[in-house]
């Protein structure tokens, strides 16, 4: 059994596996922020990558807005508070 393996099963190295979305920078080099490493220390690293294809948006996410939200809540214990008047502004 190998000492990677020993230290796996009595708990002290720990796999975590990230999964993000990055771009590729102008240098060509792809850079992987780990928050919690401390400068220094040595991974040993795997990179599984595929190219990221744009999310299409639906006909219903394109045309959605906030005021057809508007009266949706029907719970008659769902209230809106008394709000206080606002100062007049100065038009555009």
């Amino acid at each position: 059994m190998s000492k990677k393996r020993k230290l796996l099963e009595k708990g002290k190295l720990k796999m975590e596996s990230l999964r993000l979305r990055s771009r590729i920078g102008k240098d060509g080099l792809l850079k992987i922020h780990l928050p919690q490493a401390k400068e220094g220390t040595e991974f040993d690293i795997i990179v599984i990558y595929e190219i990221a294809v744009p999310k299409e948006e639906t006909a219903t996410e394109q045309t959605m807005k906030l005021s057809d939200f508007y009266g949706c809540i029907q719970d008659e214990t769902f209230i809106r508070h008394p709000q206080l008047e606002q100062p007049e502004r100065e038009a555009f």
